[in-house]
């Protein structure tokens, strides 16, 4: 989980989803990294997505391509309309909602799993290939 999001969802999705590997920036020693290193880093770690508020890592041609050469998924979610507590339980809400839908989804092939907020119409994560 990149340094957008609290250390602390983390622990949430691993105790809500004890098969998957959840880890932080923090758990993992990889705070303020570029995103290229960052990328590269965690995929040679052996992680094969990246969960972040960050959507203009989609925007950079860099960024892109880094995920695209390490066969990585992001999975981000759109800005999320709160603050404080209630971004923090929005953001938890979001991942823990959609995460066995992005569990099924990550295949080792690049891609993006935008996550919607379920107070928006769309429930399910919108795809995009890399």
């Amino acid at each position: 989980m990149d340094e957008n999001l609290s250390h602390k969802l983390a622990g949430v999705m691993r105790a809500t989803y004890p098969r998957a590997v959840f880890r932080s920036h923090i758990e993992e020693g990889l705070r303020e990294y570029q995103d290229v290193a960052l990328i590269n880093e965690i995929a040679a770690r052996g992680f094969s997505a990246i969960i972040t508020l960050d959507s203009r890592q989609l925007l950079n041609t860099e960024e892109r391509n880094a995920l695209k050469d390490c066969d990585m998924a992001w999975v981000g979610m759109g800005s999320l309309d709160a603050h404080g507590i209630e971004l923090h339980a929005e953001m938890t809400s979001v991942l823990v909602a959609n995460m066995p839908t992005v569990i099924d989804l990550i295949d080792g092939r690049p891609k993006a799993i935008w996550l919607t907020s379920h107070h928006h119409r769309r429930s399910k994560p919108r795809i995009e290939s890399l």
